[in-house]
């Protein structure tokens, strides 16, 4: 059968994603259905953050986390994407793959087997957060739900969820405690417990905004293997204030500070997460240089939603300039051999955003229509930042 030209053009870009993935499990084009469960503040489950089936199945205490992974909508996914189809939202994979960009399924390529039972759980627990971030809405932060005057989230988990979850310990490689702000929540503290008995050397990654470190903190960080993922915006005080509200830069970074102290001597990760956007563009070469610096990994968020935050929907001539500005940086140099791997990704994680990401966003443009309006955001003069 003689394919279209298009269908050749998808072929050798499916082809070409199959061949760079790193992972021994290649039987699907995306491992994350066959591996990982993400359960959002409402109940509702899915494959990760960004696919869900028009009726996504809710954990509730009548429908448990097996009987959800062993259900159809975890079937159906699982068999379009070994089939090659990238179906509903996986279309934004399927996106990223046709046009050469790395793809949310990556997350889920590792060497985890692929069997009976999910190998990691991305929980979202709650929206208790103590921040207003100007990217974030209510249901991912019970300040700004209240800012709102809306009624509180009622989250559906109770203990027998964390039953189900202690009970899946033994086959998993990686637990994962997504937001709100995770370390103000009970239920991730009840959770951690369970694993400090149960399974003390399972991987542990809390996505903290890094406002809070105090004796509960602690606690889990002794019981458990406890890597961090810290979301900083700015390395501009009064920008990090505009951008994370209610936040403080000095003491995010002294707390930052403790948890790295903590992750370098137990061997373990913390990385510096970034949400590019149009407040904060300018400064995403000065991470690089900054988390080199510090020991940390770096990697760079896609924000879509709110529009008028994002990149992605820029003009041609606008998306242009920040990736010419961007690519024009100076970049700190890796040292040779070991010593120099964390230089050597954060410059990796840099120059895909500009140089592929947003690349493509600028040939997109082109022909678009006139993107979504957005009131500028006052720019503080930067004071003591490394560009190069």
């Amino acid at each position: 059968m003689l394919l279209s030209p298009r269908a050749r053009r998808q072929k050798r870009a499916l082809d070409r994603w199959q061949a760079s993935r790193d992972t021994p499990h290649r039987d699907s084009v995306c491992n994350a259905p066959s591996t990982n469960m993400y359960f959002c503040v409402n109940g509702t489950v899915a494959p990760c953050w960004l696919y869900f089936p028009n009726r996504p199945p809710t954990w509730s205490p009548e429908r448990s986390i097996l009987d959800i992974w062993r259900g159809p909508e975890f079937t159906e996914v699982r068999q379009a994407l070994a089939d090659g189809r990238f179906i509903g939202r996986c279309g934004t994979c399927g996106h990223d793959v046709a046009t050469g960009n790395r793809p949310l399924a990556a997350a889920y390529d590792n060497e985890h087997e692929i069997g009976e039972f999910p190998t990691m759980l991305e929980l979202e627990l709650s929206n208790l957060c103590n921040l207003e971030c100007i990217m974030c809405s209510g249901e991912l932060s019970s300040k700004i739900r209240r800012t709102e005057g809306r009624p509180a989230l009622v989250s559906p988990y109770d203990d027998s969820f964390v039953d189900q979850v202690a009970e899946l310990l033994p086959h998993l490689h990686e637990l994962r405690f997504n937001g709100g702000e995770p370390l103000m929540q009970p239920i991730v503290h009840k959770i951690g417990e369970r694993i400090g008995d149960l399974r003390p050397d399972l991987k542990v990654t809390i996505a903290t905004n890094g406002t809070i470190i105090n004796d509960k903190a602690r606690r889990l960080m002794e019981r458990c293997n406890i890597h961090v993922n810290i979301s900083i915006d700015s390395l501009i005080p009064e920008r990090y204030a505009q951008i994370r509200v209610h936040g403080d830069l000095h003491q995010v970074q002294a707390n930052f500070d403790e948890y790295l102290g903590y992750c370098h001597r137990g061997g373990r990760n913390l990385a510096v997460m970034v949400n590019p956007m149009r407040v904060n563009w300018d400064e995403m070469a000065d991470y690089v240089w900054w988390t080199v610096e510090k020991g940390a990994f770096l990697w760079f968020n896609t924000i879509r939603y709110p529009e008028h935050l994002a990149l992605w929907n820029l003009p041609a001539g606008e998306l242009a300039h920040i990736h010419d500005t961007l690519a024009a940086k100076a970049l700190p140099e890796p040292a040779e051999g070991p010593d120099g791997d964390v230089c050597r990704g954060n410059r990796e994680v840099f120059e895909r955003f500009v140089h592929s990401q947003l690349a493509t966003w600028r040939d997109e443009a082109e022909g678009r229509p006139d993107p979504v309006p957005v009131e500028p955001v006052p720019v503080p003069v930067r004071i003591g930042v490394k560009s190069g």
